[in-house]
């Protein structure tokens, strides 16, 4: 869901900038419809949408209501659903942008580019209507679902809160999948809007004397410093975002202190994450010691006994131990660059071809569209794979400090790295891998099912325990890490490196912040 909404970001300011330039594709009757004529079709779309969504959330309601908790399916098929829909709905997003007008409306027409953040903010309105209208319409599905979590938990013996309202479903969705993203690259699009309304200000008026070349690169450095701090801050604006307090004072947070301190692990705060009791997860954000916090939510502190905790705890410090959320950074910026580059270089040859050929503008950008979302594709797999052996490797991390006994427990070298000998003990592969069960049970998760950053709960217990057993299969995982990393740390130098050749993409690239989750 997360990705949806950078995705639909991405998309947004991309057709801001291709208006801008004057080269946004549209369909041919995009370019007779008045500006009336172009917001009534974009409402008629949205609309029909939000009927769709009406309709698929009342018939998957009736079929999972009939089939009952029991039906293994039923479980799984509510993902499925939400995933079929979201790709449905940035199609009529990216559809609304451009071949119904939407981006040309705000930023020919209406010229909302001459205010602060005025046009990006609408440039993403269609977008914020349909994902908030979506989780709206689907919360009777979610509520049968918490009422079968909630009744399972009752009948395994545990602490179960009732299932949380409407309004409260909707504010947990706003706050942890939308504005997780938003609330950052708003302030990164505000530093931008700032440094293009101010600097040629501060140009005119002499306080600087600057070549037009270093005026420019002055500019794009104010911006990418303002970025880089809003990452590295963005912690402290997104503890305030979810609803989160310091985990309070007693035994359990005694032991995790200590725990950590093994770990040598530093952080700011021991937050205490509140989902209602609806979310049972853990979480780490940022990159460095002073701004970085540990999330612990409510239905796993109130549903887990203390050496799960502590194993869930060590899988995120596991994270922070081998630079994970760096990884991730460099990779998606690596990614950003390459594919703003091939884009850039994809759309002007395929607009010398088609010119050679005859080709229409609309046939250019259909072919250059449909490789896009090839290229697209293929990186979501490539980025989904890399995250699952991450995964691993901080539940590898947990069993290993699990493992021993509390005096002896291991303590993660100062870079990080997988040593070659094996100290996974059956142990901690059984304790973690008990961990892992029960948050499938708290979070209604078949044991079986895959996400896109997550194997099967049942796979990654295996997993641990073939591990524990197997010297040489442990040294090879090792191994296989080592490689990943160097394979991203290279894909990052190339793309400065052609970045720098070329003289950059014309598309900016914004850095996003983001955190590791269990």
């Amino acid at each position: 869901m997360q990705i949806t909404v950078l995705v639909a970001i991405v998309a947004a300011l991309t057709a801001g900038t291709l208006v801008a330039d004057g080269e946004a594709p549209a369909a041919w009757w995009g370019m007779f419809l008045s500006v009336r004529q172009t917001i009534a079709g974009v409402a008629g779309v949205m609309l029909l949408t939000l009927a769709f969504f009406r309709i698929d959330s009342v018939r998957l309601h009736t079929r999972l209501d009939r089939a009952g908790p029991s039906h293994r399916r039923c479980w799984r098929l509510p993902t499925r659903m939400g995933m079929l829909e979201q790709v449905i709905l940035l199609g009529v997003f990216i559809a609304i942008l451009c071949p119904l007008g939407w981006a040309r409306l705000v930023g020919i027409h209406w010229q909302l580019g001459r205010f602060f953040l005025v046009d990006e903010i609408m440039l993403l309105l269609p977008f914020l209507v349909l994902q908030t209208g979506r989780w709206y319409l689907s919360y009777p599905v979610n509520r049968l679902m918490r009422e079968w979590i909630v009744s399972a938990q009752l009948a395994e013996g545990l602490s179960a809160r009732p299932v949380w309202s409407r309004r409260q479903f909707l504010s947990f969705q706003i706050r942890h999948h939308l504005l997780i993203f938003l609330a950052p690259i708003i302030i990164i699009l505000a530093i931008q809007d700032a440094v293009e309304f101010a600097w040629p200000y501060v140009l005119e008026r002499g306080w600087i004397t600057l070549t037009e070349d270093q005026a420019y690169f002055a500019g794009e450095g104010f911006v990418m410093i303002g970025a880089l701090g809003v990452f590295v801050l963005a912690p402290l604006l997104l503890r305030r975002i979810w609803r989160t307090r310091p985990l309070p004072s007693g035994p359990l947070r005694e032991k995790l202190q200590l725990f950590g301190a093994s770990l040598k692990l530093r952080y700011r705060e021991l937050l205490l994450w509140d989902t209602h009791s609806a979310v049972a997860n853990a979480a780490v954000m940022g990159l460095l010691g002073k701004v970085r916090y540990v999330l612990l939510s409510d239905a796993l502190i109130e549903n887990m006994p203390d050496e799960q905790i502590e194993a869930v705890f060590g899988h995120e410090a596991g994270h922070v131990a081998h630079h994970h959320i760096g990884f991730l950074t460099m990779f998606v910026l690596s990614s950003l660059l390459l594919i703003s580059l091939g884009f850039e270089w994809l759309r002007a040859g395929l607009g010398r071809f088609g010119e050679a050929h005859h080709w229409p503008q609309e046939t250019t950008w259909a072919v250059v569209t449909a490789m896009m979302l090839g290229i697209g594709l293929c990186w979501l797999h490539v980025f989904g794979w890399v995250s699952r052996r991450f995964e691993r490797q901080a539940d590898v991390h947990a069993a290993r400090a699990i493992g021993q006994d509390f005096q002896n427990r291991y303590v993660a070298n100062s870079n990080g790295a997988c040593e070659t000998d094996n100290r996974l003990s059956p142990r901690g592969a059984a304790v973690m891998g008990s961990a892992l069960r029960r948050i499938a049970l708290l979070n209604g998760i078949s044991p079986e099912a895959r996400s896109f950053r997550h194997s099967s709960i049942h796979g990654r217990s295996l997993f641990l325990m073939h591990l524990a057993q197997d010297t040489r299969g442990y040294r090879k995982f090792c191994k296989s890490i080592i490689a990943i990393k160097i394979a991203i740390v290279l894909a990052l130098l190339a793309g400065f490196l052609l970045w720098w050749l070329v003289g950059g993409p014309t598309t900016p690239v914004e850095i996003i912040p983001g955190g590791v989750w269990v």
